[in-house]
């Protein structure tokens, strides 16, 4: 697995879940599998082997998994395949002695609540509208925006959508978007204020359904070559940060943090990347003041659009912590000693003194 892939869906996910979009074909045989995982001593750098241990609890029925051992291609391998869709939940990630990752999954069901929450945000997403709407939006992705556009607008006469304001809105949305790629500006800006409109009007508005259509509705109002840019940008800060060239890193990132913040609104999710991105460069600076305060910022933007007990919340905050003491431990006392050498001198001196003590009253 690249080196990218398992930090963002593994290593920096602890506690969180891990979803297969494939059939997932896994073994009961461990010393089989183990020879798969190997060492990766001998891979690149931007590559991790990974052993997945999986816990299954026999009650969750949601998912459904078989062993298929007689089946299998392999005599010896007793194989036991997972459905599409099956989630787990990410107990732990170890570093092993031979250099091998080593994560235990659970198959978890819908009793928690963060699951049922994202299910019913994939199901809004997906099938926002019926069929229809889902039909539309792969138009859109296929570049038929004629057919897409004709689609839509019968939509829109559709009863059963006339009476539902949420799907009515995402209607408009997804017309406000087809007219933004036929470059027919006015129509696009008038479906997307009226998606918004009715987002607002909704009993309970969903912040990053809002947060979209307000994007894609200033996104009208300003150049459009700036997106690109902000993507290249990104790119370039990254590619800085790999080679330890931190101080032009900060500065290309903080050029795209400045046209994000013309272009998206306060609480993007896209905001909060950069301000994180820039708080580790700080950090990495040893600058932990304008370190916390890039944290404090993107830890406002997580709140605004996660739940309180969201993986990325808990692992800023342990962030913040950490950045907190190790600002505390190189904190500069009297004639620029730092506070952490400070102590080891206080702790030697008193050592020295009690033996001194010690010595002198046994004599």
């Amino acid at each position: 697995m690249s080196d990218s892939e398992f930090d963002k869906k593994i290593r920096r996910s602890a506690g969180g879940f891990l979803s297969v979009s494939g059939f997932f074909s896994t073994t009961a045989n461990r010393s089989y599998v183990e020879n798969y995982a190997g060492n990766d001593t001998n891979e690149t750098d931007r590559t991790q082997s990974a052993l997945f241990e999986i816990e299954i609890d026999e009650t969750v029925n949601k998912f459904q998994y078989a062993d298929i051992s007689k089946n299998s291609a392999f005599e010896n391998e007793a194989e036991i395949l997972f459905t599409m869709g099956a989630v787990f939940r990410i107990q732990s990630v170890d570093h092993d002695s031979r250099g091998v990752w080593s994560v235990k999954l659970k198959l978890t069901g819908e009793e928690y609540e963060e699951l049922q929450k994202l299910t019913h945000r994939m199901i809004d997403k997906t099938l926002g509208g019926g069929p229809k709407v889902s039909l539309a939006s792969l138009m859109i992705k296929m570049g038929k925006y004629g057919e897409a556009q004709q689609l839509l607008s019968e939509i829109i006469d559709d009863p059963s959508i006339i009476i539902d304001s949420k799907a009515l809105a995402g209607v408009h949305h997804h017309l406000g978007l087809v007219y933004k790629y036929m470059e027919q500006e006015q129509n696009a800006v008038k479906h997307y204020q009226l998606s918004l409109q009715m987002k607002r009007q909704l009993e309970e508005p969903e912040p990053s359904s809002l947060a979209c259509t307000m994007n894609c509705l200033g996104l009208r109002c300003l150049p459009q070559e700036q997106e690109p840019i902000i993507e290249c940008l990104i790119v370039i800060s990254q590619l800085y940060y790999e080679y330890n060239m931190f101080h032009d890193a900060l500065e290309t990132r903080q050029r795209a943090l400045s046209l994000q913040s013309k272009l998206y609104t306060s609480d993007h999710i896209d905001i909060a990347s950069s301000l994180l991105f820039i708080g580790q460069l700080y950090r990495h600076t040893k600058n932990y003041d304008q370190t916390l305060v890039y944290f404090d910022q993107c830890l406002k933007i997580y709140q605004a659009n996660y739940g309180e007990e969201h993986v990325d919340i808990t692992q800023l905050l342990r962030k913040i912590e950490l950045t907190t003491n190790q600002m505390n431990e190189e904190a500069i006392v009297g004639d620029g000693v730092p506070l952490r050498l400070y102590k080891l001198l206080e702790v030697a001196v008193h050592f020295i003194i009690s033996n001194y003590l010690q010595q002198n009253v046994a004599t």
